[in-house]
């Protein structure tokens, strides 16, 4: 399916002359990351000369971009200090421009710094939780998987919206807790259930952005293709385990039960994503009427076909310590809306008992990450192993193995990461 690409503004020194200790000049660091850049985005910077002052150039540019991508190079060594640099400042006051420019929208200022640029040089251009990884110019090759899995990242945010990145406004609510439940079966088809609780800070201004600006979310798959929403919706209960589907409910207003449908609208979408938008309507289909402190709980679920690999063959072979979409399969969680005081990621995977043999699952057990990032980088924290869930008993544990993460405070991206079993080991 052809889709229109996303522009991009991409932020670099020009300088053509080598730094001291290297042969390969900032601007040689610019066209090997632009590469990349322009296989996923519409790239503009503001390197085409034009008769006006490039501060004007600059700043139409930024304005017709979806985010800024800035490559960090070192120019300037700070006295007294031989292992830290300064980069550009006419680069840093392009980040500064849209930062303050963007603060209240759905924008993003992201990209990498070279090793030895001051971190706090970058101010309050990473404030936020937005990361900005290390390169070497002379190991751009190298490290160019850490690069790519960080830019697949980057454009999941993008479509999406703000992943993390604070400087958003979300002042008119906050997510008070998100249950979202993945239910894996053994055919590969995968059903993500959202539950939501929200608390309303602010009346006029929420009423406002639901009837506007919405409340937007966003479906993904690393694995099969994401049809169209409007035929997702379209598909009964009754065959949610066999079509592709979506479904969403307004639950409860001040603790009131509802049971409206949400009014869902596709946004954007790709063959991987889709972002949506939600309005929460009344009984009498009329907008939904808050209050200051109110409390809404909703839920939305949808599912489709070929969303995990049901083999470990339809897997790339682990590298080192890298976990993306090629080497595992992995369920995820964002604040992307802020931070979540209560966020819980669950994972149900279908069992398979026959003649008293039991399946192997996995050939890499279920394992968790906090942060955003590779795992090799400082952007996540360590990994930690999962157990089987073995809490209350309910009447989904004679159907599935549970395992479930848990954190207070979510203002980034909570993962779970696995492999199934190979095809030798399947019943």
């Amino acid at each position: 399916m052809a889709t229109t690409k996303d522009t991009v503004f991409f932020a670099h020194s020009f300088e053509k002359e080598p730094i001291q200790g290297s042969h390969i000049s900032d601007h040689e660091v610019a066209v090997w990351f632009e590469k990349l850049l322009k296989k996923k985005w519409t790239v503009i910077s503001g390197k085409v000369a034009e008769a006006r002052p490039i501060d004007e150039k600059v700043t139409e540019a930024v304005n017709n971009s979806k985010a800024l991508i800035a490559i960090f190079t070192r120019r300037h060594k700070i006295a007294d200090n031989n292992d830290s640099y300064l980069s550009s400042p006419w680069l840093l006051c392009e980040c500064a421009y849209a930062r303050g420019l963007f603060r209240h929208h759905d924008y993003i200022v992201a990209g990498f710094r070279e090793k030895g640029i001051d971190a706090n040089s970058l101010g309050m251009i990473s404030a936020g939780g937005m990361e900005f990884p290390e390169f070497e110019r002379e190991y751009l090759d190298r490290d160019k998987h850490i690069f790519i899995n960080y830019l697949e990242d980057l454009e999941k945010r993008i479509q999406s919206g703000p992943l993390g990145q604070g400087v958003f406004d979300f002042d008119s609510y906050t997510q008070n807790t998100i249950h979202k439940i993945f239910l894996i079966y053994r055919n590969g088809f995968g059903t993500v259930h959202n539950i939501v609780d929200i608390v309303i800070k602010n009346a006029e201004q929420f009423m406002t952005d639901n009837n506007e600006k919405k409340i937007y979310h966003r479906i993904w798959t690393h694995f099969g293709d994401i049809p169209d929403l409007s035929k997702m919706l379209c598909v009964p209960v009754h065959k949610r385990k066999n079509e592709a589907f979506f479904h969403g409910i307004l639950q409860s207003h001040k603790n009131s039960r509802i049971e409206t449908y949400l009014d869902i609208n596709e946004e954007k979408r790709t063959d991987s994503s889709c972002k949506f938008s939600i309005r929460f309507l009344d009984p009498n289909r009329n907008i939904l009427r808050v209050k200051a402190n109110d409390t809404i709980r909703y839920q939305y679920a949808w599912g489709i076909p070929n969303m995990f690999p049901v083999i470990e063959e339809d897997l790339a072979s682990i590298n080192a310590d890298i976990v993306d979409s090629k080497t595992y399969c992995l369920a995820e969680l964002d604040a992307n809306h802020g931070r979540i005081s209560n966020a819980k990621l669950e994972l149900r995977f279908e069992r398979e008992v026959r003649d008293g043999r039991r399946c192997e699952l996995f050939s890499k057990s279920p394992f968790g990450r906090l942060g955003r990032g590779q795992l090799n980088d400082t952007m996540w924290g360590n990994p930690f192993d999962l157990q089987i869930h073995t809490g209350n008993p309910d009447e989904f544990d004679m159907w599935y193995e549970r395992y479930i993460v848990s954190q207070k405070d979510l203002d980034k991206r909570m993962s779970v990461a696995w492999r199934p079993s190979n095809q030798r080991h399947q019943l």
